[in-house]
């Protein structure tokens, strides 16, 4: 799943923590289209995010892994919470830059 998460990342070009905590109620699969409320961005706004077929592509291979949950990222102990911080980070930081390397 955090290999999904960082095949996506670049392809929406949004926050960290904003694909973490993406629900998949705010996806719109048919029209190609993330978006994301308000209360979840840092200005307030509602941001609307094309999807790209490369980014459709993976959001189909993350469905049957999300297990039904909100999530498109759930943790793995259960499908009720996103993935973790720590999870994402450590899968982007080379093993001599661990404390510097961070995912945005």
């Amino acid at each position: 799943m955090t290999a999904l998460a960082l095949k996506l990342a670049p392809l929406v070009f949004v926050r960290p923590s904003e694909l973490r905590y993406a629900e998949w109620s705010e996806f719109d699969l048919p029209n190609a289209e993330w978006r994301i409320p308000a209360a979840r961005m840092k200005m307030g706004e509602l941001h609307s995010v094309p999807l790209s077929r490369q980014a459709l592509a993976i959001l189909n291979e993350l469905k049957p892994l999300a297990r039904g949950g909100r999530y498109l990222f759930p943790s793995l102990r259960t499908r009720e919470a996103s993935l973790r911080q720590t999870r994402s980070s450590r899968a982007t930081a080379p093993a001599a830059q661990a404390p510097r390397a961070a995912a945005h």
